[in-house]
């Protein structure tokens, strides 16, 4: 292999490098979107747990919580089931983030071990420039 096509791999893994990054920042970014609408589904559960506290006294919200309450099974294990989804789908970010730190370290173990050949190549070439 020349020097020029080691520098070749070399820049293509930098690259490469590049575009892993760009990913984990995408990723980044929708596991943060995930993590506010998973904080918007806690905070519809308070807001409805206040609302059934606020109820005691209160007539026409009473009636209104007590027939919302035949409901309140039925949202409950929907709001669970997309809490779980949510950490499910947080955890398959992390997940593929780490995945895609290794093969950033592979790219740069890569490029540790060429920068090196690059070095020894170049030193054979000016040496058989000169003799």
């Amino acid at each position: 292999m020349s020097s020029g096509d080691i520098q070749a791999r070399i820049n293509g893994l930098h690259n490469q490098i590049s575009i892993y990054n760009g990913n984990i920042s995408e990723l980044e970014e929708y596991k943060e979107e995930i993590i506010k609408e998973q904080s918007i589904i806690e905070d519809t559960v308070l807001s409805w747990n206040r609302a059934y506290d606020m109820s005691n006294g209160n007539t026409w919200l009473g009636n209104c919580m007590n027939e919302a309450e035949a409901y309140q099974e039925d949202i409950s294990i929907e709001v669970k089931g997309s809490l779980l989804q949510t950490e499910s789908l947080i955890a398959n970010i992390v997940g593929i983030i780490n995945r895609i730190s290794n093969m950033i370290d592979d790219c740069n173990r890569e490029i540790s071990y060429l920068q090196a050949e690059l070095e020894r190549v170049r030193i054979a070439e000016e040496m058989s420039k000169k003799y």
